[in-house]
């Protein structure tokens, strides 16, 4: 059985692991740590330990916030053009970060 149909059972006292919320993020177990350590994902039920386990409730209401649309005023809008080109052209007094680029001719 998938275990997100299991997690959709499940009381939202009970307890998750690393490997239980890997599975229902669809990722690994050690992106799990790496997620938490950065602080992307919800407070675990023993913060001063390095116990890792979460309520089902609070995993939930963190889907549930993630999978909102941000307020208008806080989110930054790319226009389509924008994301097909990679976004405005530097300005000529910026150096751009990486190795340089071979220019693209126009198709």
């Amino acid at each position: 059985m998938d275990f997100r149909v299991l997690f959709a059972r499940m009381d939202s006292a009970a307890w998750i692991d690393t490997r239980e919320l890997a599975l229902l993020l669809c990722t690994s177990e050690k992106n799990i740590v790496v997620m938490k350590s950065r602080g992307q994902l919800p407070p675990t039920v023993f913060p001063s330990r390095r116990v890792n386990r979460w309520l089902v409730g609070t995993v939930r209401t963190w889907l549930r916030q993630a999978g909102e649309p941000a307020a208008q005023d806080d989110q930054e809008f790319i226009r389509p053009a924008e994301r097909v080109t990679g976004g405005p052209a530097l300005p000529a007094n910026v150096r751009r970060i990486g190795r340089p680029r071979k220019p693209v001719e126009a198709v």
